[in-house]
């Protein structure tokens, strides 16, 4: 996938630590689990602690989806899922 003629890039981090929809509006997302609690997004896709998945669409694609975040135990310590979203801009 060539990115080079977008010269902008929106790059956002965002800690996920408990339990929420989580609303991607972007071209990039990636999910990285920095925790010691494996995480389930949507009801399908788990996340065992240091691993990660990411959705990589081509510029001028949006995904705009919602996506439902469960740890098993929310209060417990050890929660902590990382979104990073990119968005291309020319």
């Amino acid at each position: 996938m060539d990115r080079s003629k977008y010269h902008n890039v929106h790059v956002s981090i965002i800690p996920i630590v408990v339990s929420k929809t989580f609303l991607a509006d972007c071209n990039t997302l990636t999910f990285l689990n920095q925790g010691t609690q494996n995480v389930t997004i949507n009801g399908q896709l788990l996340l065992a602690p240091g691993t990660g998945y990411q959705f990589d669409l081509y510029p001028g694609e949006m995904l705009t989806q919602a996506f439902d975040i469960v740890f098993p135990n929310d209060r417990a310590a050890g929660c902590n899922l990382v979104a990073i979203t990119k968005e291309y801009h020319s």
